[in-house]
């Protein structure tokens, strides 16, 4: 329930139309899992760093403008390409044992 209600602030406080904010709210599901799987903040903000260092290096290069107003295609892409990265993330988590519970 807290990853669900976090993820739901999380995808309020951003200010994209509709599309952006389903694409905010997995996000903030990723996050919220990662937090609470390694009982911290770290592997998550790392994680939200990486993801807005990409979204900069885009649009620096001139791949993708930015705007607040998503489009359905950028909301696919965003949700695969944040699926995939939750998928490398775990198994990294797994490897690393980045995932020490507490019982």
């Amino acid at each position: 329930m807290a990853i669900i209600l976090q993820a739901v602030i999380f995808a309020a406080v951003h200010g994209y139309n509709s599309l952006g904010i389903i694409a905010v709210f997995i996000s903030g599901i990723v996050f919220g899992f990662f937090t609470w799987k390694t009982n911290g903040i770290e592997v998550s903000s790392a994680i939200h760093t990486a993801n807005n260092l990409s979204i900069c290096l885009f649009v620096m290069f001139g791949l993708h403008s930015t705007s607040s107003t998503l489009e359905l295609n950028d909301t696919i892409i965003s949700v695969v390409f944040e699926i995939i990265l939750f998928i490398i993330m775990y198994y990294v988590g797994k490897k690393t044992d980045w995932f020490g519970e507490i019982k």
